[in-house]
Order: structure tokens, then C-alpha cells, then sequence
């Protein structure tokens, strides 16, 4: 769903819906810094675009009998593994931390059955203030989301290029589609390469709902 937001700026900068729509989608960086900051662009048929500095981290899951492990599959230290006591129920999952804290989150998405499951998208605030997003995935999957600042404008394509335009500037870059993913050209250094989020916009993007940690007001 479009948010008024956006469609209002689009209103505004008169974007037109292009005639290639082979970029239309949501997209989320392959690469990410060390401590998981990624970028997200989500293309529209009217030739809006919304895009968004997000935390992207991809990891895996199991579940068993309340104890709920997180990990990385291609890490190999000892650390590697988080494993928390959790209960839930179709709304809520509340998750006990090894201190004795309880971290309570509300379910994100609508249920796939009435039967309680971890399985789906699950919200809660972040320590950072903002609010972090969790997808549990049948398969094991587990992705974490915690989008930081987010901007829109209008796009087309022309002469082979991508030209993103917002109020101030416009970005032009060759670039090309295949298997799955978006690579924008990056001059002399490695293209930038995004991977289509084939499961769609899971976590909004649009609006980032930030409160300021109570230690950091005084």
C-alpha cells in the first residue's frame, strides 16, 4: 500500500510512470557495513521511488520448547549463537534475557492460522529508540530490519541510465537487472548491488518512528 506521503510528494514532483519497469520492486543492498548498515529502494509503477538507510541483517533460527537460538550459519566462533527463553502467543512474544529483562513484542503482521506461532513478522522499540522489525520464516530465515531515515522522489530511465530525482539533486546511473538483482554503476569502483526482496515490503519504510532513549535526554 502507498502511504499519503507519498503520494503527495509525488503529486508534487509530477513523477510519470515509466515505460521500462524492469527496476519496479522492493530492493535491499547486498552489502552491508560491519555493523549491518544497508540501504533499501522501493520502485513504484507511478515512477515514485522511497528510499531508506536501514540496519539488514540475515541470519537463521530454531525453535524448541520455549528456547528460542539465533545465529549465523557461516560464523564459526563460540559467540556465534543466542539462545533466549520466549513465549508467545498469536499477538505478543516476549522474549527473557539472561539478566532476568523481558522485551516484549507485538506481532506485525496477520496470522497465518489461530494456532500461536513464532512464524511471521513481529515489532518492538528499539534500544536505539527507533522501532526494529523481526520475520521469522518457515524455512528458518530470520531477518532483522531497523530502517533509520528514509526519502522519496521520482525516477525514470532513459539512454540506459537510472535517474533518481529528488527536491535538490539528481542521480544518474548506468545500470542493469539479472538474476534477481539491481547493480547501479559505481565509477571506478565496484557497482552497487541490490537483491529483490521477493517476499515484499514486509516492514514500512516510510515513516521512521524514533524516541529518543531516556539515558540520552539527560
Amino acid at each position: 500500500m502507498i502511504s499519503l506521503q507519498l503520494i503527495l510528494l509525488t503529486a508534487v514532483l509530477n513523477c510519470s510512470a515509466p515505460t521500462n519497469t524492469s527496476v519496479v520492486g522492493f530492493w535491499e543492498s547486498e552489502r552491508t557495513s560491519k555493523g549491518g548498515i544497508g540501504h533499501t529502494i522501493e520502485f513504484q509503477k507511478d515512477g515514485s521511488y522511497l528510499e531508506a538507510v536501514s540496519v539488514i541483517v540475515d541470519q537463521k533460527y530454531s525453535y524448541e520448547n520455549g528456547k528460542l537460538s539465533i545465529f549465523d550459519p557461516q560464523e564459526q566462533s563460540n559467540n556465534n549463537e543466542i539462545t533466549s527463553d520466549v513465549n508467545f502467543d498469536l499477538m505478543t512474544l516476549t522474549v527473557k534475557g539472561p539478566d532476568g529483562s523481558t522485551l516484549r513484542k507485538e506481532r506485525a503482521d496477520v496470522p497465518s492460522s489461530n494456532k500461536p506461532s513464532i512464524i511471521g513478522v513481529w515489532r518492538y522499540r528499539h534500544y536505539t529508540g527507533a522501532i526494529a522489525y523481526e520475520r521469522y520464516a518457515p524455512n528458518g530465515l530470520f531477518q532483522f530490519r531497523l530502517p533509520m531515515t528514509s526519502s522519496s522522489g521520482c525516477y525514470k530511465i532513459e539512454g540506459g541510465q537510472l535517474i533518481l530525482i529528488k527536491s535538490k539533486e539528481t542521480i544518474a546511473s548506468k545500470f542493469r537487472v539479472h538474476d534477481g538483482k539491481l547493480e547501479l554503476e559505481n565509477k571506478d569502483k565496484a557497482p552497487y548491488v541490490y537483491r529483490f526482496e521477493a517476499y515484499g515490503l514486509w516492514y514500512p519504510r516510510d515513516k521512521i518512528d524514533y524516541q529518543q532513549p531516556a539515558e540520552l535526554k539527560k
